[in-house]
Formats: structure tokens, sequence, C-alpha cells
């Protein structure tokens, strides 16, 4: 993993998910799930509105323990279709706006929605 990601964490110690960034500790997540999804947000919180963040930081960020973070790619991709779906969420390929229900194949990015005006 790259410098600066998860190797090790503890309940009780907040966890490092990039330098000058600290996720929650990992009691407070009833879920991997909602754990993936906690991270997402706070990933693209951490940026500029109109940023957008590869999948990829996501499974990163939360891979520990010996788990491999190519093996939560799908979950995070799961997590972040029912994310797009609530409308939380805007799953990109390209320039193009991904439709929740449509699978994607290929590389993709995440972003927050526009605020409306």
């Amino acid at each position: 993993m790259a410098s600066g990601w998860c190797h090790e964490r503890t309940a009780a110690r907040p966890t490092p998910v990039r330098p000058g960034l600290v996720a929650a500790p990992l009691d407070r997540f009833p879920s991997l799930d909602a754990q993936l999804a906690a991270t997402t947000f706070l990933l693209l919180h951490s940026r500029a509105q109109s940023s957008s963040i590869c999948p990829s930081e996501v499974a990163r960020a939360v891979a520990c323990d010996g788990v491999v973070w190519r093996d939560l790619m799908p979950q995070v991709r799961e997590v972040a279709r029912g994310l797009t779906q609530k409308g939380e969420l805007v799953v990109t390929q390209g320039a193009t706006i991904l439709p929740w229900d449509q699978p994607s194949v290929g590389a993709v990015r995440l972003r927050l929605p526009k605020p409306r005006p």
C-alpha cells in the first residue's frame, strides 16, 4: 500500500486515510458497507466540490489486516451504486454520468452531486 494509507488499525486509534486526513475509529461503523460509504464521503469532502475520486482510493483506505484492496473493489462499486440510487453520489465514466442501474465496465470516478440552484 502507498505511504499514508492504513497498515494497521485498532478501534481505539483513528486511522490515517491520507496525510492530514483521519477517519473515524472502526467501531463506529455497523458494517463494511457503512465504512465504505463513510470513507467515500470523507475522501470527497476533503477535496473541492467539483473533484472526484477513484473507487480504488476508498478500497485502499479501508483495506488492512491482510485484506487486499482489490478484493474490496466489487463491494466499493456496489456501495457506490446504492449511494447513486439515493442521489447522494454520482458515478462518471469520462464525461458521462452513469445511471445507478447500469453496470459499469472499465474505469469510473465518484463525485458528489452538483448543488441544485
